[in-house]
């Protein structure tokens, strides 16, 4: 069986232990003033809401750097933005970064590995995405030392952190840690994205045909079954795709992109990997349908207004092992098709009628505030609580 549920925590302990000689020497020293920090998934990604934020305080003449601690990543970062970007893997580079009294942050990493880095500084963790299903301590059977990783790492760390809505305020609390006064709801940086009309298209995306992402979510101890329909033919289906003029793009995570089979990536089913698109918002606006099973994703692209479909042939099992921390049937207005068939019929009307629209666009006011602006207004709500 697959297990990806620990596959990090090493990188984890030794990000959080590496910084402790770090914040005790810079206790000593004063803070910079309007120096802003920015990081990604283990300091290694320029990625998520923490990329988009960070392009829009470049912009708009901040003083921020972002932690990428790949030297070659960090490299080309620099020739295609300019001399932004930091590494803390150096004692020097850690102090760096611990002298900003502001730190945004993607995901749990810190810029710097330690404990209550919330004392002095403000940490503003902009998520990996509103949430479908259960993550850390929300999820079922939670082991020991993941909770005690939550309550003495995650939560001695924060400040705030972001949500779309209302509808996603207790949530977001409930595995951050924070209050839920703690939670602005101001929306994703990156879902700013969505209305940028000048960005260049990768050429396997130009062409006519009706474009559909099919991007299910990571899970922990098991590959995704890409097609789960107890009969299935490959070369049946390509033949269909081809003579309605539609195209199927499989988004994976990295790790589990090996695992397709090449029967399945035909002349209309083609793989959308990292290396075509490094990061999926810079392309999702090319889409016309989505699918997914229980990705955060589709709250992103229900922003654009246009049809979605669900594979959530393992919900009972999910819901077991896992759990989900909204009502998945009311959040997901979509074709659910439970066989080859109707998965034809269901592509059909997603292409010709798009049946769930006026379902789609009630879940998305429930779901998404705001469509747009949303680093203009986090960092206007930041300067209102006068953390900047």
């Amino acid at each position: 069986m697959v297990d990806n549920q620990n596959k990090y925590n090493k990188t984890r302990l030794k990000i959080l232990v590496s910084g402790i000689p770090a914040i005790i020497c810079s206790l000593f020293l004063p803070k910079k003033k309007g120096r802003i920090i920015l990081n990604s998934h283990f300091n290694e990604s320029f990625d998520f809401n923490s990329k988009y934020l960070f392009l829009y305080l470049l912009k708009n003449g901040y003083d921020a750097w972002y932690v990428v601690n790949n030297a070659n990543n960090r490299k080309q970062l620099i020739e295609a933005y300019g001399n932004h970007f930091i590494e803390t893997e150096s004692f020097k580079g850690k102090v760096f970064a611990l002298r900003s009294k502001l730190w945004f942050v993607s995901a749990f990493e810190m810029p710097v590995g330690g404990m209550f880095l919330n004392i002095g500084r403000t940490v503003v963790h902009l998520t990996h995405g509103s949430l479908i299903k259960n993550v850390g301590v929300l999820e079922k059977n939670v082991s020991l030392i993941k909770r005690l990783y939550y309550k003495f790492y995650i939560r001695t760390n924060l400040s705030y952190s972001v949500a779309t809505s209302d509808f996603f305020v207790p949530s977001t609390a409930g595995y951050t840690g924070l209050p839920q006064n703690k939670i602005l709801v101001t929306g994703f940086p990156r879902n700013d994205e969505l209305n940028n009309t000048t960005k260049e298209v990768p050429a396997i995306l130009n062409n006519n045909s009706f474009k559909i992402l099919y991007a299910p979510t990571w899970r922990k101890d098991a590959d995704v079954n890409l097609f789960p329909f107890n009969y299935f033919d490959a070369d049946d289906f390509n033949s269909f795709l081809k003579e309605n003029n539609i195209t199927i793009y499989i988004r994976l995570h990295p790790y589990n992109e090996v695992s397709v089979k090449n029967e399945l990536l035909l002349s209309n089913i083609k793989m959308f990997s990292t290396s075509t698109c490094k990061e999926i918002m810079d392309c999702l606006s090319c889409f016309d349908a989505l699918i997914t099973d229980y990705s955060s994703i589709l709250y992103d692209f229900m922003i654009l207004n246009r049809p979605l479909m669900f594979f959530p042939y393992d919900y009972e099992e999910y819901e077991k092992k896992v759990g989900f921390a909204v009502d998945y049937s009311v959040i997901t207005p979509g074709y659910k098709p439970k066989t080859f068939e109707e998965l034809k019929e269901s592509l059909l009307d997603m292409k010709l009628k798009d049946s769930y629209k006026e379902q789609r666009e009630n879940v998305n006011k429930m779901c998404n505030t705001f469509d747009k602006d949303s680093s203009e207004r986090l960092i206007n709500k930041l300067k209102e609580l006068k953390i900047m």
